[in-house]
């Protein structure tokens, strides 16, 4: 599950909880993020990769690994 990860910020960007912060993303990393688990691992990705609407995408961001469409804007 997806812990912490870069947002844009007024000086750059920073790493805040991603669920909480209401923010996706960010793409300061070559148009990419880099995020942070819950178990301690961190990946990086292009931004669209982490906020792509599919299943396999949307399973990392809730503690039950499902998707939960309904809550897709």
């Amino acid at each position: 599950m997806i812990a912490f990860g870069d947002i844009p910020f007024e000086f750059g960007s920073t790493m805040v909880p991603l669920g909480l912060s209401g923010h996706s993303p960010s793409a300061r990393h070559s148009g990419g993020a880099n995020i942070e688990f819950c178990d301690g691992h961190v990946e990086s990705a292009k931004q669209k990769r982490w906020i792509e609407s599919t299943d396999a995408a949307r399973r990392r961001w809730n503690n039950d690994h499902l998707p939960h469409p309904e809550t897709w804007r």
